[in-house]
């Protein structure tokens, strides 16, 4: 069975480039930095399970990279994803009352992520904050992956080795 570090080179190879992975992982830095989520946070789960690297808060994806060299990204039921060139995904609900939704959006290198966009994940993401209290994922929690989020030295020497 392959370590995190493994695991984790083999997921971030199926992105489109090094360029593309570090601008997702720029925005996961800077949304965990804007919560004031730290690596113990019992809400958070970045994992590696089944090869893939999405961020949960509480029982929702929150990011969620995909190999075509898009994302998904949360944003509120209200949100009108059209505006940002989004497609809605996946609705969550809240005792079958329409919550959240996740939409899929291009991520360009060299692009910035929408601003109106980053703001509602934001928002989302503080709603989710205050009524959960742990994730149901985090057991899958991977440290490596919040490190290789949060430490430019060492999402370098990552990188380099591929």
């Amino acid at each position: 069975m392959p370590d995190q570090h493994e695991k984790l080179i083999k997921c971030l190879k199926r992105f489109p480039s090094k360029q593309w992975i570090n601008q997702y992982f720029d925005l996961q830095k800077m949304l965990l930095e804007d919560l004031g989520i730290e690596n113990n946070d019992l809400r958070l789960a970045l994992t590696l399970s089944q090869d893939k690297l999405p961020m949960n808060l509480g029982q929702r994806y929150i990011l969620k990279p995909q190999t075509k060299g898009s994302m998904l990204c949360i944003a509120p039921a209200y949100f009108e994803e059209e505006v940002v060139g989004g497609i809605c995904v996946w609705q969550f609900t809240d005792n079958k009352v329409p919550a959240d939704k996740l939409i899929a959006i291009d991520l360009q290198p060299g692009t910035p992520f929408p601003q109106l966009l980053y703001h509602a994940c934001l928002g989302a993401c503080m709603a989710i904050m205050q009524k959960s209290k742990k994730s149901g994922y985090r057991k899958f929690h991977s440290p490596l992956l919040y490190d290789f989020t949060m430490e430019p030295s060492i999402r370098n020497e990552i990188l380099s080795e591929f």
